[in-house]
């Protein structure tokens, strides 16, 4: 709440100050002396510009650093590869943005899949620590393919609320494009965290996925932060 509220009032200011500034600069360019240096004289003159300046600086640098420091508490990403046994995969990159988006893709033994499953794991560790969890699921003649988001695995960059769920409709995007869903029924499960993710996804993509698995879901993000306060600050 206190982010949002940051935000908010950051946000505000900003556009009230952008419209005096408009107000000043337009005054400026009426009068008879040079407009550059009017300009700079009547801003002089107004110093609680400067005041207002400052003060939404230290919003502006205050708002990311929280964002920052929220992230760190959602995402426990991990790097370590362990190897994956008794199961045929393939190895893939996706490129979003200026980082890469690596997932993989695991087949069954059957020769038709009953379905396909993208499977969404939770904030800590990455897909090798979480094979355990599909492995039922392949077993049982499901096709899975497992993602990294930013920061987990092989994938590079840093995770964030914003960018995983960006993540998350790019690997969609092209797993359609591509064909490697195939024509059989598809599925979008979540485990914790990841639920938030497949959730919204199914949401965006209804015409498409056939069901959603939510495994061990959250109320919110709040239930997650109020979950990991220390005792001393607990309501």
């Amino acid at each position: 709440m206190k982010f949002l509220f940051i935000a908010s009032l950051s946000l505000y200011l900003t556009r009230n100050l952008s419209a005096q500034f408009e107000e000043i600069f337009y005054v400026s360019c009426n009068q008879d002396i040079h407009p550059i240096d009017n300009f700079l004289s009547n801003i002089h003159q107004n110093k609680s510009l400067f005041k207002k300046s400052l003060f939404i600086f230290l919003l502006l640098f205050l708002t990311m650093s929280l964002s920052a420091q929220f992230d760190d508490k959602f995402y426990f990403p991990s790097k370590e590869i362990r190897p994956i046994e008794n199961f045929q995969y393939t190895e893939n990159t996706l490129s979003v943005d200026d980082d890469s988006i690596y997932y993989l893709t695991i087949q069954p033994e059957v020769e038709v899949p009953i379905a396909t499953i993208i499977y969404f794991h939770g904030a800590g560790g990455n897909i090798y620590s979480n094979i355990d969890y599909v492995k039922p699921m392949i077993k049982n003649g499901y096709k899975v393919i497992m993602v990294d988001f930013r920061g987990y695995g092989k994938s590079s960059g840093r995770p964030t609320h914003l960018n995983i769920e960006k993540d998350a409709q790019a690997l969609f995007n092209h797993l359609i494009e591509t064909k490697e869903i195939g024509e059989g029924n598809l599925i979008v499960y979540g485990g914790s965290i990841g639920t938030q993710i497949a959730a919204r996804l199914t949401s965006n993509n209804q015409e498409i996925v056939d069901a959603l698995v939510l495994d061990s879901p959250m109320v919110s993000f709040t239930e997650i932060a109020v979950a990991s306060m220390p005792k001393e600050q607990a309501p």
